[in-house]
């Protein structure tokens, strides 16, 4: 058998083992047919108040939002903490939709929906630098969407503003 012709067995036989090697490391994360993801209850909140998940995770993001876009100008790491607090503040609509309300559930995935798309633009329109006033307004895109929300579920409380 010539040289070229033995590296090739090698090189297939190496695939062969990568490839079995990779299907046994897979069902080392499965447990009688469970996925890891399923065992882990994917898609469940951490936190089941949602009055706590209001004040620990979006309230300190809003701050930073507010906070950085009332700066009279914007610096590299001002655009860095807007992107990524804007991406933050985009993610909290898909977690909401975490949260089902029951028989009012089509409002509030609405709701959620309209928070994660305004959150969207506000997280590109950061990613792109626009100018300042352009992200302020899509600040308040999100402020107002939020505030909808508020006004359905919590009695007007907490009105944001920029």
């Amino acid at each position: 058998m010539s040289t070229s012709r033995i590296s090739l067995v090698l090189l297939a036989l190496a695939f062969v083992g990568i490839y079995i090697g990779s299907q046994s490391t897979s069902s080392a994360y499965q447990d009688e047919g469970v996925h890891i993801a399923t065992k882990m209850n994917a898609g469940k909140p951490v936190e089941a108040a949602l009055h706590e998940f209001m004040e620990y995770y979006n309230q300190p993001v809003y701050e930073r939002l507010k906070a950085t876009l009332s700066k009279p100008s914007l610096g590299k790491d001002d655009w860095k903490s807007l992107t990524s607090d804007s991406l933050l503040l985009a993610e909290v609509g898909n977690l909401l939709l975490l949260r089902p309300k029951g028989d009012d559930n089509e409002s509030w995935s609405g709701l959620s929906t309209r928070v994660r798309n305004s959150g969207t633009f506000l997280y590109q329109t950061a990613q792109e630098k626009a100018s300042k006033s352009e992200v302020q307004a899509a600040f308040q895109k999100v402020l107002n969407d939020c505030n909808a929300c508020h006004q359905k579920y919590a009695d007007g409380q907490p009105n944001l503003t920029l």
